[in-house]
């Protein structure tokens, strides 16, 4: 699957994820991609989605789902993105049907908060699913590190020098302070109201 194959927003930025994404995708019917509101979901999704349902946008479409059959689901591109997928829980026990009867890899992606979806997918979604937690964009998604240190490069046993904070210029304090901000505006999103961006 290449880039312009896919239903990628305009404005979207990489993330770290995706390659747990596209692998998830190759060996599974069903992904879930969960986590807060705001924190990208949806265009993660998209970015690797060749076709859509948008459950919290489209109202024609959530009423469809209500009563979707195996077919009106397959209906277009795959892998198909369910956005907010836990509006019309049918959508998930017809997908789940559809992977039962043929197991081939990528061919729903699912989006939704995990408060709210884990005590369905915990019990139908086993053997059909990989699950991806994803998290608000980190410093190094947002542009403010480099990426040359990391939590996973530290505990390989690659250390950090005076470099640490990843951007010529920049001190410890000041690289403590933008993570502090980080974690709060990710904290307070969900207190503001629903993102656009799923």
């Amino acid at each position: 699957m290449t880039a312009s194959d896919c239903l990628t927003p305009e404005g979207y930025s990489r993330r770290l994820v995706e390659t747990r994404l596209e692998r998830a995708l190759a060996a599974a019917p069903m992904v879930l991609i969960e986590g807060p509101k705001g924190c990208g979901k949806t265009w993660l999704g998209l970015s690797r989605s060749r076709s859509k349902m948008m459950l919290a946008e489209d109202p024609n479409a959530l009423s469809a789902a209500r009563t979707v059959t195996r077919e009106a689901l397959l209906d277009g591109g795959r892998p198909r993105l369910v956005d907010e997928w836990q509006r019309a829980p049918e959508v998930w026990d017809a997908a789940r049907g559809i992977s039962d009867m043929d197991g081939a890899a990528g061919k729903f992606i699912f989006t939704g908060s995990y408060s709210r979806t884990d005590a369905v997918t915990r019990h139908s979604g086993a053997g059909r699913l990989i699950r991806i937690r994803l998290r608000p964009m980190s410093l190094h998604e947002l542009g403010l590190a480099t990426g040359e240190a990391s939590i996973a490069g530290l505990f390989a046993g690659r250390g950090c020098g005076a470099h640490v904070c990843g951007l010529p210029g920049r001190t410890v304090p000041c690289w403590l302070r933008e993570s502090m901000l980080s974690v709060w505006l990710s904290s307070s999103a969900s207190a503001v109201g629903p993102a656009t961006s799923g």
